[in-house]
Order: C-alpha cells, then structure tokens, then sequence
C-alpha cells in the first residue's frame, strides 16, 4: 500500500475519533449550563466541543488531500504530526507513526486513488 493512502488512513480515522469525542463535549457542556457552573467552566465547556470538531475537519480534509497525493497534504500532515507528538503518550505514539510514513511518502510516485 502506497504511503500517501496509509496517511490519508490515520488522518480519517482521527477525524473520526474527534468527533466521536465531542459528543461528550456536547454533554459536559449541557450539565454546566443546566447546573448554573461558575463562568470560568462555561467558556471551558463550550471551547471543548468545537475544537474537536475543528480538529476533526482539520484532519478529514488533509486526509481527501492524502489520498489524492497532493503535495500540501504532506506538509499539513507533518506538521499535524509534529503538534500530535506533545499529546503524551497516546498521541505520542500516533504522531511518530504518523512522521514516519509522511517521510517515507514520496509525491512524485503517489498515484492518486479515490478508493474508500
């Protein structure tokens, strides 16, 4: 399997794990408002949710760009995986995967494939 579509793998599934997880966002964000919870909690409460759902929209278009193998995608997917090596150690893990198979990833040879 070639490396461009290994990268646009793991970009969609964590697109996927990110907006799997706002919906508990979305429910922590609920409780708050109805429990009357101190501002400070309300503002943390409803950044949450969106930013997951940012994150996820981040990483389902570079993963449509991965598959294509356009030259951005692999920029975007390194630098992605550069800011996933400080969420420890989970994330640790996912962004050294991810840095080694953008590496090995070469764009004169990527073939653009639309497969799901």
């Amino acid at each position: 399997m070639e490396n461009n579509i290994k990268v646009a793998r793991v970009h969609r599934s964590l697109s996927w794990l990110y907006w799997v997880l706002s919906v508990p966002f979305f429910a922590l964000l609920a409780f708050a408002w109805m429990r009357d919870a101190p501002p400070n909690l309300l503002v943390v409460s409803f950044a949450l949710p969106f930013a997951a759902i940012g994150m996820g929209a981040i990483h389902h278009l570079v993963a449509n760009a991965a598959r294509l193998g356009k030259p951005g995608a692999r920029l975007a997917s390194l630098a992605l995986g550069t800011l996933m090596l400080f969420s420890f150690p989970i994330g640790t893990i996912i962004g050294v995967y991810l840095l080694v198979i953008t590496a090995n990833w070469n764009i004169q040879q990527a073939s653009p494939k639309v497969a799901a």
